[in-house]
């Protein structure tokens, strides 16, 4: 007879992160940073994970994102005891935001730096994911053998000018998007080297599915360009 529980959610993941190769001057290292980091909370496992783009254009941007992703959210505790994932996660980023002027007072040139951040906390089958800049987040829904894809976020772009991240005094505005997982659906968090536009993410994934093929194709396809940007991604898949 049934034992009327619920099966556990399970989740893979993968990750890809690549230096790029940009000219004209630009520091020689991978400006990206990326998380997956599996946390408890409420007695119940939560899946962290983040990507951040330090803006090549300012004296550090490599070293906030950095800052953001290693030194407080790879170790930091998130949740407070009874609060939800979601208004937990927003809190915890308004504060190391906050931290982030006060811990670098006296180094100038990270005050004048910036990153993006494109971040998600899954529990159970849902996502909850707060962005600020333009990394993308991509939703993949499986359907039958291919995907339908979309991007979650909305970058904070006005024409080819970022117009907000972390650090850098900018407004710091989260935005806020939540998505259900089904068995086979795939989120991606990603900086912009990885993919230009939804219409090429599903391109990859329609052709390689969520695989590490097709992180493998990407890097190959990347490489072969004479100039491009750093590339990270981390992609969840749900497979129970």
């Amino acid at each position: 007879m049934p034992s009327g529980r619920s099966q556990p959610v399970r989740y893979e993941i993968l990750e890809m992160t690549m230096m790029g190769r940009k000219g004209g001057g630009c520091r020689e290292e991978n400006q990206d940073a990326l998380l997956s980091r599996r946390m408890m909370h409420d007695g119940r496992e939560a899946l962290l994970c983040a990507v951040a783009d330090g803006v090549t254009r300012c004296p550090d941007g490599g070293g906030v994102a950095r800052y953001l992703v290693e030194r407080h959210l790879a170790s930091d505790p998130v949740f407070g005891d009874g609060e939800e994932a979601a208004p937990a996660l927003e809190r915890y980023l308004r504060s190391v935001n906050t931290l982030f002027y006060e811990e670098c007072a006296a180094e100038p040139e990270m005050l004048e730096s910036a990153c993006t951040l494109s971040v998600g906390v899954i529990e159970q089958a849902t996502a909850h994911c707060f962005w600020v800049g333009d990394s993308p987040i991509f939703f993949a829904e499986r359907a039958g053998d291919a995907f339908r894809c979309q991007q979650l976020s909305k970058p904070d772009l006005y024409g080819r000018l970022l117009v907000d991240g972390f650090g850098a005094h900018a407004p710091f505005e989260l935005k806020r998007v939540r998505v259900d997982f089904a068995v086979g659906d795939v989120l991606v968090l990603a900086t912009d080297g990885v993919a230009n536009s939804v219409e090429e993410f599903a391109y990859w994934i329609d052709h390689f599915g969520p695989t590490q093929r097709m992180i493998d194709a990407m890097e190959e396809e990347i490489r072969g360009q004479e100039f491009y940007d750093d590339a990270s991604l981390v992609m969840i898949r749900r497979v129970a």
